[in-house]
């Protein structure tokens, strides 16, 4: 499923953990109140100024289905890439870098079928890490509506 030798970001959201790879995160930093963007999915908390640059912020949590709750001070964003934009992902803190092979990785369809915000998880000494899927972490849908919202 993945290459060999791997890296990921992990971060924790309501006490669990979960992974984003190393190389689509841009910078980590202290949450900030967001400006409300009016006409965009659900799952956009709003959008932040960052160095001149408007950055759409997406709630891990309503994309997992977690419970809401609001950003608090010692949250963090994480400015990750994906294929289509950057965005930030609202996280309550981020951990540690983990490194792990490929094989390590088992694929989400052989733990939930169609978990299609989830590409694998991990096991390490620590418990289990979830990999999101960043590419597929915004529908069609819900890109081209963020789009439209930014415009």
């Amino acid at each position: 499923m993945m290459a060999s030798d791997m890296q990921f970001t992990v971060f924790d959201l309501d006490e669990r953990q979960y992974g984003i790879r190393l190389e689509q995160v841009d910078r980590i930093i202290r949450a900030v109140d967001a400006t409300p963007l009016p006409r965009a999915p659900a799952l956009v908390l709003g959008v932040i100024d960052l160095h001149g640059e408007l950055i759409p912020v997406l709630s891990v949590r309503h994309r997992l289905g977690t419970p809401p709750r609001p950003i608090g001070v010692t949250d963090q964003f994480m400015i990750v890439r994906t294929a289509r934009r950057k965005v930030a992902l609202a996280v309550d803190q981020v951990r540690e870098i983990v490194a792990c092979t490929g094989e390590a990785v088992v694929p989400a369809e052989a733990l939930v079928p169609r978990w299609k915000e989830i590409a694998g998880a991990v096991q390490v000494k620590g418990g289990v890490i979830l990999i999101q899927d960043l590419d597929r972490f915004l529908s069609l849908e819900e890109d081209q509506m963020l789009e439209r919202a930014l415009r």
